[in-house]
């Protein structure tokens, strides 16, 4: 009798211990920085994407959570400086200069991160970006999974109706005529409502118009100048006397030459035996 108790006593002790067991040897066996560093991988800031500190940082909060149990906080910031990509490490350094990012707290880090590696679009910027974007795939699954988590994420809770009225009027100006009014409703819808919008596009629309009719006022009168030009005819006035008179033929009817007589000509090239003809410009008017 006694035996078969003692026998039962150690079948209930047996699970015990291995429980006892399994917890120790978890306790003694956390993840290392290693470990945790390789399942972490690395940040790529890619605001267009999606990719923001925050969203990394929630995605990985088991192993980061993992990280806070089992690392002391020198090494867990050298977790999150470890996932940093080569440009995110760099703008960091940047940020924070004159200190090195090892001089920060744990939870400092984790607020600058989240601060410069953030989506800084506007909320209609971002409602724009959403409503606009095309599918990347042809397959009906991943252009449904894109959807569904855009959706999600679509922020109906801070739109109140007159910037979604002012989103529907961007939407409509996909035309590339109505580009300079679609910036400035991009521009101005986080500060002005409807009406303030509509007379910033009208004031841009007359400044547009002022500015084509004096263009087209300035090349007209260009246009008519270079006509006038074009059209006008040189004439030729000779004055009659003696002092108008030709030296070489003693002709008034054309341009006189500033030769007096052909000897000029002869005694200049020095050729005896040749009679030059008068220098004269006659018929050359």
């Amino acid at each position: 009798m006694s035996t078969t108790m003692e026998q039962l006593l150690q079948a209930m002790a047996n699970p015990l211990q291995e429980i006892r067991t399994e917890r120790t040897s978890g306790t003694q066996s956390r993840p290392t920085l290693d470990v945790l560093a390789k399942r972490l991988g690395t940040f790529t800031f890619d605001p267009s994407a999606g990719s923001t500190f925050a969203q990394w940082y929630q995605r990985h909060k088991i192993t980061l959570k993992e990280a806070e149990e089992g690392l002391p906080p020198n090494q867990r910031v050298e977790l999150l400086l470890q996932a940093q990509g080569e440009q995110e490490y760099r703008q960091l350094c940047g940020r924070v200069s004159p200190k090195e990012p090892t001089e920060l707290q744990y939870d400092e880090l984790v607020e600058c991160l989240k601060t410069q590696f953030s989506d800084n679009r506007t909320l209609f910027k971002r409602c724009y970006d959403t409503l606009t974007t095309k599918a990347t795939s042809r397959d009906i699954d991943t252009v449904l999974d894109e959807v569904n988590v855009e959706g999600d994420l679509f922020e109906f809770d801070k739109l109140n109706l007159d910037k979604f009225k002012l989103l529907l009027v961007a939407l409509r100006m996909s035309d590339p005529y109505f580009h300079p009014y679609r910036a400035i409703i991009l521009k101005e819808s986080e500060t002005s409502n409807l009406a303030t919008v509509r007379e910033l596009c009208r004031a841009h629309y007359e400044k547009v118009t002022n500015i084509q009719v004096g263009t087209t006022t300035a090349d007209t009168q260009i246009n008519t100048v270079h006509k006038n030009k074009r059209h006008k005819v040189k004439s030729h006035k000779f004055k009659s006397g003696s002092n108008s008179a030709c030296k070489s033929c003693g002709s008034s009817e054309h341009i006189r030459t500033k030769f007096r007589s052909a000897t000029v000509f002869a005694t200049t090239v020095n050729v005896p035996d040749i009679s030059p003809k008068p220098a004269c410009r006659k018929g050359r008017i």
